[in-house]
């Protein structure tokens, strides 16, 4: 299904004899957005103001490396990647949102480059400004989803100081409390194809780190990462992988019965509900 999506964004856009027009892409921006375009669109507006402040200094050699950096370790290493596992109606709309902004800044930079990318994406900007681009008025930011994108980046940062390779598997531990730690087992399938996960631990902010992980400390969230022992997988391997996911999601799924429980009376519903959403898809899981 995804990559029918994929496919359906590049052969309406692709050489489309019909503009792309940008304030049609700002429009069809719903507000009822995943957290991960929200985060994204806060980043890019951040990231646009912070050009300006360079460009009224004259800064361009600074300039020119920030938007490269940018693209490459947020809409490419960290947007686009989650989006691949959570696409959302708005995400063909905020990529060519990205992409065409990324063309704009680099036309005074490669102008003979943007000219050939012309040829097949017709671009209008009419009645839109570059620095002032945000008709939209944005959700406010999930502090967590940010939390967790730093995460990303000192997971990536640990990877290169033990010098393991993009391709090999990673063990990870995350200490926290319990709340955020929820909320990064639902994003658990990024965390695995970013860093070759083989296994994941998730402890209690109590709990002590075993010694053999290089660690980190995010505000008050502590980070291990080691290279994985586990390089070429058996049969048996594999099945004992399977048998542990499965007894930690039924672990799981009892925990959030009895906190389900014990918190009915005084819980907000919209919270209950959430809980209840997160019973049932556990429940579908284990079944299949």
């Amino acid at each position: 299904m995804k990559q029918f999506k994929y496919r359906y964004i590049y052969t309406k856009y692709i050489q489309n004899d019909n503009p792309i027009k940008i304030i049609n892409l700002l429009h069809n921006i719903s507000k009822n957005i995943s957290d991960c375009d929200n985060w994204i669109l806060h980043n890019m507006k951040s990231f646009l103001d912070d050009l300006q402040y360079h460009l009224k200094d004259q800064n361009y050699l600074v300039l020119w490396k920030n938007i490269f950096k940018f693209y490459k370790n947020v809409i490419c290493e960290k947007y686009l990647q989650a989006s691949k596992i959570s696409f959302s109606d708005n995400t063909w709309n905020i990529t060519l949102l990205a992409f065409a902004i990324f063309n704009k800044l680099i036309e005074p930079y490669v102008p003979n480059f943007v000219s050939s990318i012309n040829e097949y994406f017709n671009f209008d900007w009419t009645g839109c400004k570059l620095f002032d681009l945000w008709a939209i008025e944005l959700n406010e930011r999930n502090y967590k989803v940010n939390i967790f994108m730093d995460i990303i980046d000192k997971f990536n940062e640990i990877k290169k100081m033990q010098e393991i390779a993009q391709h090999e598997n990673s063990d990870l531990i995350i200490q926290a409390n319990t709340d955020f730690l929820d909320f990064v087992q639902e994003n658990n399938p990024l965390l695995n194809a970013l860093f070759n996960v083989w296994e994941i631990e998730y402890i209690w902010s109590n709990a002590e780190i075993p010694d053999n992980y290089v660690t980190w400390n995010v505000i008050n969230i502590n980070l291990g990462l080691k290279k994985s022992a586990k390089v070429c997988l058996t049969e048996k391997d594999i099945l004992n992988k399977l048998i542990d996911e499965y007894n930690e999601k039924k672990d799981y799924l009892e925990h959030l019965k009895w906190l389900l429980t014990s918190a009915y009376a005084s819980c907000p519903m919209e919270l209950l509900e959430k809980k209840k959403e997160k019973i049932r898809i556990l429940q579908s899981e284990l079944e299949e």
